[in-house]
């Protein structure tokens, strides 16, 4: 295998294991906080149970509140790959939404119990979803963003453009999955949960 080719495969495992800590770090934190805390995340989802349930979610509003914050994600990435110093936004914004799932697994699993792992399971698919196309795309960036600092500091031979034409047929893939992945968590999510509440 040329060296190459194991960076790039210790760049993805790098991923995958940093996603698993930051998951594991959001169920440990959710166990960390005080009782006042703990209640207001109560509140907090049973309030959203509750307006899944009798079906008093704004779709509209939230649909768009949705497809806006992965398009402004997904564009923000792609600019930081462009950038060498995006590197540890790059990595925080795919850490934090690894901890976001976990956490928001486990908060689940804490109001309703064993009735929480299915809910907390379907809730979390769309969160799932978007983890696993930011893992791709947040690979690709850093891949971008190392070959940049190639040909800028090291003035290496690069097919820059061969690079760039990948780097934005990626960017159109993730962009497009992730609005796919906004009209699950709207439209389908809340419906599966309505029926089982």
């Amino acid at each position: 295998m040329k060296p190459q080719t194991q960076n790039q495969k210790k760049l993805f495992i790098g991923l995958i294991i940093g996603a698993g800590i930051s998951i594991l770090l959001g169920i440990v934190i959710m166990a960390l906080l005080s009782k006042n805390n703990k209640e207001l995340v109560t509140n907090t989802i049973t309030a959203f149970m509750s307006q899944v349930k009798k079906g008093n979610l704004n779709y509209q509003q939230a649909i768009i509140q949705s497809l806006m914050q992965n398009s402004i994600e997904c564009i923000l990435l792609f600019f930081l790959g462009m950038s060498i110093i995006g590197i540890p936004i790059t990595l925080f914004l795919f850490f934090s939404h690894a901890f976001v799932l976990g956490f928001s697994m486990v908060s689940i699993f804490h109001v309703y119990k064993w009735k929480g792992i299915l809910l907390a399971l379907i809730y979390s698919l769309p969160q799932v979803l978007n983890l696993l196309i930011l893992l791709v795309f947040c690979y690709f960036s850093l891949l971008f963003s190392k070959y940049l600092f190639y040909q800028l500091f090291l003035k290496k031979d690069i097919s820059f453009k061969r690079i760039m034409n990948r780097y934005v047929k990626v960017f159109g893939i993730c962009f497009g999955l992730l609005l796919i992945s906004s009209t699950i968590e709207i439209f389908l999510v809340p419906k599966i949960l309505k029926f089982i509440l």
